[in-house]
């Protein structure tokens, strides 16, 4: 069942129990993506993460955050970000690479960002794009 952009799978049918992923809600309004697959809806924060990480988030808790730059490759569409302001930072991000996945390429995982945008920083061939948002803390799973 598709639910907007979010594509919802009872969690037995993924084989996994407790919380999949921890995140901010968040996307980037009048973007045109670069891909067929779209996302553009959340920051992850924690993939699989831990109970005590879960008991440790703050879910209803609040951020703005600021996009500072854009990475398209052959493969995905994302938007760096910085959290301005809220009960969110940086370091809340496991990956340590906040951003949000704006589209990808048919079959590619949208957790290839993270390496796009880190290839892209450390080549300097991260694009100019700004865009601002609010967002809440929320997980899927139970």
């Amino acid at each position: 069942m598709r639910l907007s952009n979010l594509l919802i799978v009872p969690l037995p049918a993924l084989g996994m129990g407790g919380t999949v992923f921890t995140f901010v809600s968040a996307s980037v309004d009048d973007v045109e993506p670069a891909h067929a697959d779209v996302k553009n809806h959340h920051i992850t924060l924690k993939f699989r993460p831990s109970d005590a990480d879960v008991d440790a988030t703050p879910f209803g808790a609040s951020c703005w955050w600021v996009a500072t730059g854009r990475v398209i490759t052959d493969d995905v569409d994302a938007v760096l970000v910085e959290f301005v302001g809220g009960d969110i930072h940086a370091g809340d991000v496991a990956s340590g690479v906040p951003h949000i996945t704006i589209s990808v390429r048919d079959g590619v995982s949208p957790a290839k960002s993270i390496d796009a945008i880190r290839h892209a920083i450390a080549t300097d061939t991260v694009q100019p794009f700004r865009a601002f948002g609010h967002g809440t803390v929320d997980r899927l799973g139970a």
